[in-house]
């Protein structure tokens, strides 16, 4: 064997050797493979829901039927006197123009002024003034007032009692009967108390309004300014009434 083919074997274990480290090396190491990006671990979020806040339903206004009633009033001075004058009457007292110590008339016929005598037989023929008032049909009445005033006192008067019917009929005509015995209340004539004792009342109806021929509500107010002491012989006499009516007036005649 010549020395070249010594050198030519000795190089060629040399490189077997080198490549068999290297192969060795790579086996401690591993081998790196290359797979896909990994994706970042994400945890979806839920789906949104959808939240519908709807506002709230209108409540509709419901419009009432019938509005409140409307609250109206009358207030009316009175001129009471013509009851004063009444009393002149014969039949009714023995008062004179200078008993009563001022001049007072009885309108004849004057719508404004209605005098009226009690008529209890046998109690005083006490007079007394009847006012007429007139609101819608449907109307409630509060309330009705009276107040009395500007007072007179008369002294030595007797009003006369009631005395029962002398006018009777027979086929058509009238004729006086015999007049039957004198009736007079002994129990109201020896009270020291006056006749009759209230000063006012009053009372509704319903009837037909003659100027419209409409029904309407009617309120007469009686009005007792004479006020009469029978065991003393003494009125107490009013010159002046004040007359207050509150009442409510459905909406629906508001404007009627």
């Amino acid at each position: 064997m010549n020395s070249r083919t010594l050198i030519l074997i000795l190089s060629a274990v040399l490189i077997a050797a080198v490549l068999y480290g290297c192969v060795e090396e790579l086996s401690d190491h591993g081998i790196e493979t290359v797979g896909p990006t990994p994706q970042p671990n994400v945890t979806p979020s839920a789906t949104p829901i959808l939240k519908i806040t709807s506002s709230p339903t209108p409540i509709p206004t419901i419009e009432a039927t019938s509005a409140l009633p409307l609250r109206k009033e009358i207030h009316q001075d009175i001129d009471t006197t013509p009851a004063i004058a009444y009393l002149q009457e014969p039949y009714i007292s023995d008062i004179t123009m200078e008993d009563i110590g001022f001049e007072v008339s009885l309108p004849r016929g004057y719508r404004e002024y209605d005098v009226y005598p009690l008529m209890e037989v046998g109690k005083p023929t006490v007079p007394y003034i009847a006012k007429k008032f007139k609101i819608p049909k449907d109307s409630d009445v509060e309330s009705v007032s009276v107040n009395l005033s500007n007072p007179v006192e008369i002294r030595n008067i007797f009003i006369k009692p009631v005395q029962p019917p002398t006018i009777d009929s027979a086929d058509g005509d009238y004729y006086w009967q015999n007049p039957p015995p004198y009736t007079i209340d002994n129990e109201t004539y020896a009270a020291s108390e006056p006749y009759p004792g209230k000063e006012y009342a009053y009372k509704e109806s319903v009837g037909i309004d003659l100027d419209t021929h409409l029904q309407v509500k009617h309120i007469v107010v009686y009005i007792y300014p004479i006020q009469y002491i029978p065991v003393e012989n003494r009125i107490i006499a009013y010159r002046n009434a004040f007359i207050s009516i509150f009442y409510r007036v459905p909406a629906q005649e508001r404007h009627s």
